[in-house]
């Protein structure tokens, strides 16, 4: 088993739609800006909202995860707008029945299954992506976890996972 601690950061990409929102948002901030002179104080007022709703939406599309690997365990993270923190789970990986590329035939035989499912890769379709069948640490369900690691992160999740599980 592996031992001691790894920490890695993945960088959530924003998907397709928010360059739209974006987009609108801004030209809508634009347009509310050239009227102020006919709608005054309102004007103002609705500039204002406007702009807080823009900033919100450009903060709220920059994520990531943070995995955390300690002593047989992966715990993850999720940091919204670069300062509020949500935890998604601890799972342990000792107890993994399943880990593999998501593209192998190990994982789409399995993909049909009816589990609770935490999507914490990078957002878009890697070949490195890989997923893992295992129990939540909490509630002692078996979950479908879906990650994309790096290389030492990959080490310690081959060490803590037995090896009729590994198909990587």
């Amino acid at each position: 088993m592996f031992e001691g601690t790894v920490e890695q950061i993945v960088k959530v990409t924003a998907p397709k739609i928010s360059v739209l929102y974006r987009v609108v948002l801004v030209i809508v901030c634009l347009i509310a800006a050239t009227t102020i002179p006919q709608t005054g104080w309102f004007g103002v007022l609705v500039l204002v909202a406007f702009i807080f709703f823009t900033v919100y939406v450009f903060e709220h599309y920059s994520a990531e995860y943070e995995y955390s690997y300690v002593d047989g365990s992966i715990s993850i993270d999720k940091i919204m707008a670069k300062s509020v923190r949500k935890k998604v789970g601890t799972f342990d990986l000792t107890r993994a029945v399943l880990v593999a590329k998501v593209n192998s035939q190990e994982a789409l035989g399995k993909a049909r299954q009816q589990l609770r499912t935490y999507n914490c890769s990078s957002g878009v379709d890697d070949p490195d992506d890989i997923v893992i069948y295992t129990y939540e640490s909490e509630s002692n369900e078996m979950v479908r976890l879906f990650m994309l690691p790096n290389d030492a992160m990959l080490e310690a999740i081959r060490g803590a996972v037995e090896r009729s599980a590994l198909h990587l």
